[in-house]
């Protein structure tokens, strides 16, 4: 996650008031320079005595603020700062455990008031945290308050980074997120030309794993890293092969290890294994194992990883027939896969992305296996259960225009779809993004600035940017070209 100091509201300055000040001259001194810094920047980060700091300062606000006011909006101010107190208690909770997660929630007693605090581990691709904290007064005026926040927390540092604040308070801390990404840059190009591979990233590198390689035109194990600690992707290397060649698989990471699902082998026979390794902390790969196999063999589908749990979404199974089928498996601390069971089945047949974020899970887009070589505009949801089940699938907003063989991508509360193709295998540089709502459903989609050139290849996240590697062009050839861009929000 970007976690970068704002210019306006400075962290450093911020650890300027961690002194042996009485808290009260602190606060003041605080809320004046709060009142000179103005609008700040998107993504604030905040070491754990600013947290504590903070919690501080919004009791003193409010205590400047009853002195003044009506009994109603000394409720409502009060219901505000206990709400944003719950919120910084659970990011001091992340400060201490990177993993902390409560999604049933916890009570935190402000003074004789409660906030009920949820953490909920959005999408580890992102390492993002959807924090809720809800207060209900008491009082005779009823006053009720409910702030959402998107932190995260970088992997390097420790650092905390609000990404977005759904409340008013505190204004001079956190700016409203503006969505999109930014202009798209050329990268070091990967060594093969490929398609049909899969790209993921964990702990400041890419990786890249088998694909079709165009030389040879079958399936390959070469796995390819890169680090992107700077954004920029830096040299590519190989690391240890996979057991067996693989494309159109479907990579996925999780606590320290990486994941292949599915696939084609060299024959072109689509199959149902599943290997895994352990990531090293210098980006290369230990040797790869095979765990517990897919209860049948898919390709053309993702890997989902959220809350200890992998899941396969959609893709073509062993007939060769577009699927609904949603295969889920607990992960276990060593690595392994115990066993795999189906949930919830799509409630349409389709081969488009999928990814996970907020709590629930999401299918976009795909081929239409009722009129091909169109794809579709749907868009499913579903609840994720504690037991890593799925509820009942629903549709939300279609989006704008067809598209499969696309990456969709979570990021502080937006869904990104970048590149891919539509209706007549008509190939596309547009990426999309929407607002991901709080109860699962998606806002309306908006275009930003699109990929340099038309391209449906696999697209990986890490610390604010996003990168889009091989696959093919808008006459189909196939290319090694990587592109980057970071996201505004």
């Amino acid at each position: 996650m970007r976690t970068k100091e704002s210019k306006d509201f400075p962290t450093s300055q911020l650890r300027d008031f961690k002194t042996s000040e009485p808290q009260n001259l602190r606060a003041s001194r605080l809320l004046g320079f709060l009142a000179r810094q103005g609008q700040t920047a998107l993504a604030l980060t905040l070491l754990m005595g600013g947290i504590v700091l903070l919690i501080g300062v919004t009791l003193a606000i409010l205590a400047i603020s009853f002195l003044n006011s009506s009994a109603g909006y000394r409720s409502a101010q009060l219901a505000q700062g206990i709400a944003a107190s719950g919120i910084y208690d659970a990011m001091l909770q992340l400060e201490r455990n990177k993993d902390f997660s409560n999604t049933s929630g916890y009570t935190l007693s402000v003074g004789s008031s409660t906030a009920t605090v949820t953490v909920t581990q959005n999408s580890p691709l992102t390492n993002e945290v959807t924090i809720v904290s809800n207060v209900s007064l008491s009082s005779f005026t009823k006053a009720q308050q409910s702030i959402q926040a998107v932190v995260s927390r970088d992997s390097n540092t420790g650092q905390i980074g609000i990404l977005s604040w759904t409340s008013a308070l505190p204004p001079a801390v956190v700016a409203a997120s503006t969505a999109g990404v930014g202009s798209w840059t050329t990268a070091t190009t990967l060594p093969n030309v490929l398609n049909t591979h899969s790209a993921t990233a964990y702990n400041g590198y890419v990786y890249v794993t088998g694909g079709l390689d165009h030389a040879t035109s079958i399936s390959t194990s070469t796995v390819y890293f890169a680090s992107v600690s700077g954004g920029a992707p830096g040299a590519w290397t190989k690391t240890v092969a996979l057991p067996g060649p693989i494309s159109s698989h479907s990579a996925a990471v999780n606590n320290g290890y990486i994941y292949t699902t599915g696939g084609l082998d060299t024959g072109s026979v689509i199959t149902s294994s599943v290997f895994y390794a352990f990531l090293n902390s210098t980006g290369s790969i230990s040797n790869w194992s095979s765990t517990k196999s897919l209860p049948s063999a898919i390709d053309g589908h993702f890997a989902v990883v959220y809350n200890g749990y992998i899941y396969t979404i959609e893709g073509i199974d062993a007939s060769g027939n577009v699927t609904t089928t949603v295969f889920y498996a607990f992960l276990n601390s060593t690595g392994s896969i115990s066993n795999w069971s189906s949930t919830t089945q799509l409630p349409g047949a389709t081969d488009g992305s999928a990814f996970a974020y907020n709590g629930y899970i999401y299918a976009t887009g795909g081929s239409d296996p009722n009129s091909p070589p169109n794809s579709t505009t749907t868009v499913y949801y579903a609840p994720i259960n504690s037991t890593g089940s799925l509820g009942a699938w629903s549709t939300t907003t279609a989006l704008p225009s067809a598209i499969a063989k696309h990456t969709a991508i979570p990021r502080s509360g937006y869904v990104y779809t970048i590149g891919g193709y539509g209706n007549g295998f008509s190939v596309t540089s547009t990426v999309f993004y929407a607002q991901i709502n709080g109860d699962g459903t998606i806002g309306a989609w908006n275009t930003t600035t699109k990929l340099p050139s038309a391209n449906f290849g696999s697209a990986a996240t890490y610390n604010g940017y996003v990168y889009e590697t091989g696959g093919q062009n808008a006459s189909f050839a196939v290319t090694s070209t990587v592109f980057y861009a970071q996201f505004n929000n």
